[in-house]
């Protein structure tokens, strides 16, 4: 992302340090250390404000307050920022899931990811959450807006928003606006031009009686 988006800044957590400092590492070899920076957080407690964009990659399921950091995210967020979260493709029902990709997860779930987040007390999620659960953690956590963005076989993409209206869009209005009026301005200068050449030119049938007379 940081290579994608020179313009701007990245700041990486996770409470897992050995991981932070191997992350640190990639940063640096690749350049972008002073674009990229991580810290040791957890998804409740992470320091920041006025971000545009949070990110989560598979890892909602997981934690011990899914609720409590979807709440985080929403303060950490600027009004129309965006809440981007990545999860293991899920249906609602079981029976959905009973696929050679479903029952990868719902293993790896059973081994990692329900005990880990039953381990701090928490709904346990589980790899096979569904878009549902995922939707009422996100909207528990005060966003308005909840929707999925698209999906790969094996992810759910989704997308959460802080305020019922973003504010780039109300900033846009006046410029729409023009354009709407530029558009109708543009087609009764075409109705014009449409009538103008009409009344210049001969009805069908007196243009074929000219021609007929040879006039």
């Amino acid at each position: 992302m940081a290579e994608a988006f020179p313009k701007s800044t990245f700041i990486g957590y996770d409470y897992h340090e050995s991981s932070i400092a191997c992350a640190h590492k990639a940063a640096v070899k690749a350049g972008l250390g002073r674009r990229v920076t991580f810290e040791v957080a957890s998804s409740t407690d992470f320091p920041g404000s006025g971000f545009d964009l949070v990110a989560c990659f598979d890892c909602l399921h997981d934690m011990g307050d899914p609720v409590g950091a979807a709440r985080h995210v929403r303060g950490s967020l600027t009004p129309d920022g965006t809440w981007l979260i990545v999860e293991p493709f899920a249906e609602d029902e079981v029976e959905k899931n009973l696929n050679p990709v479903g029952r990868t997860y719902y293993a790896a779930s059973t081994l990692v990811c329900v005990p880990a987040s039953m381990a701090h007390g928490s709904p346990a999620l589980g790899a096979q959450a569904g878009e549902t659960r995922l939707r009422e953690v996100v909207m528990g956590g005060g966003f308005t807006r909840f929707r999925r963005a698209t999906q790969t076989p094996s992810n759910l993409i989704l997308e959460g928003r802080p305020s019922e209206r973003p504010i780039l869009a109300r900033r846009a209005e006046p410029d729409q606006r023009r354009r709407a009026r530029k558009g109708r301005s543009a087609l009764s200068h075409h109705k014009r031009f449409i009538r103008t050449r009409h009344e210049r030119c001969p009805p069908l049938e007196s243009a074929r009686e000219n021609r007929a007379s040879g006039r």
